[in-house]
């Protein structure tokens, strides 16, 4: 169950973020962290998933969307962090990160459901691959406990 200031922020952001003129460009946009966990408290920043097509270059992406994120939720007085992704980037698995991203996200915005289905096979292959999800006093994290002797692959193929 959120707490009272999760559920409060939740609240007031999806809106906020839902009226972005910029929206339109992204595959989905959504809460992940504290705020989308249900954890957040008086001093939580509220951490912001964009997803853009492939063949758009993340880190070139980054400022615009911080800058378009913190605009739109200037009137909750929060710090904001902004992770930008492709599809291609999230299927790769290449952070730890990712992993949090497909247990933590609450999407807000996605384009025909792609990036909701995306980050459950992302769960679902780190699960079946021999990691779990460990709870870290109300801040979860992945770990394996596969056989240590295997090879063990992440990366998704594409559809």
């Amino acid at each position: 169950m959120p707490t009272q200031e999760a559920a409060q922020l939740r609240a007031q952001a999806a809106p906020l973020l839902r009226a972005m003129p910029e929206i339109r460009e992204a595959l989905a946009l959504g809460l992940c962290g504290s705020v989308a966990r249900g954890t957040a408290g008086p001093d939580s920043d509220i951490d912001v998933l964009v997803v853009l097509p492939d063949g758009h270059a993340p880190a070139k992406q980054e400022d615009r969307w911080w800058r378009a994120v913190r605009r739109a939720l200037a009137p909750l007085g929060r710090e904001v962090s902004v992770l930008v992704y492709t599809p291609r980037a999230i299927r790769r698995i290449g952070n730890w990160y990712v992993l949090r991203l497909a247990s933590d996200s609450l999407l807000l915005h996605d384009t025909n459901g792609q990036i909701d289905a995306l980050l459950r096979r992302v769960r679902d292959r780190a699960l079946a691959t021999g990691f779990v999800e460990r709870d870290g006093g109300g801040r979860p994290y992945w770990e394996y406990v596969g056989d240590a002797s295997k090879p063990w692959e992440l990366e998704l193929a594409e559809p």
